[in-house]
């Protein structure tokens, strides 16, 4: 692949109630410790993080991904919600196990909450041909490729990343998934 990580959305609060900055994270391979990704923008206990776009398996078969994290995590790929454990809990690793075919891109979401004491979060896959690793960069992207009709930039300027959409109706929450926030549609 040639992605360039997810789109992240930071926020304060642990059920993402107040959107701090946005930023593109080549992986999903944090360890805060006590502290925060921004101490100053999200304190250190109750934020939370959504990372979204795309994921594309260099297989076709079974992957089993892997989230380890202290405290709350959701994983949804290709509209499928894998891992559903969003409680406040110490050091824990989830896994879960879909079929993928190699090559084509799917839609993924991870969504992570801090409630106090360590802050991490690490997502992982593995299949019968590749061992367990961290979810390379080369295989997340950010934004869809720019082939719609319709393309959203980061700002009004046109600089940034860019991404298309397909003639189609979309409601916020549609775009918001597809990491397009509101005011990005030019």
């Amino acid at each position: 692949g040639n992605g360039n990580g997810l789109l992240a959305e930071y926020f304060k609060g642990y059920n993402m109630d107040a959107l701090q900055y946005t930023e593109t994270d080549e992986d999903i391979n944090y360890d805060w410790g006590t502290g925060s990704p921004n101490q100053s923008k999200l304190g250190v206990d109750q934020f939370s993080v959504r990372w979204s776009g795309q994921i594309q398996p260099l297989y076709s078969e079974q992957y089993t991904f892997y989230v380890n994290s202290d405290d709350g995590v959701r994983l949804t790929i290709n509209g499928q919600l894998l891992i559903d454990n969003y409680s406040v809990q110490g050091a824990y690793t989830r896994k879960a196990v879909i079929s993928l075919t190699a090559g084509k891109k799917y839609d993924i979401k991870l969504e992570y909450a801090e409630g106090g004491g360590n802050a991490f979060c690490k997502l992982e896959w593995e299949s019968p041909s590749q061992s367990r690793q961290i979810v390379p960069k080369d295989q997340l992207y950010s934004r869809f490729p720019s082939t719609g009709v319709i393309t959203a930039y980061d700002d009004g300027n046109y600089g940034g990343v860019g991404g298309g959409l397909e003639v189609g109706n979309y409601t916020l929450s549609d775009l918001n998934f597809k990491g397009i926030l509101n005011d990005q549609l030019y």
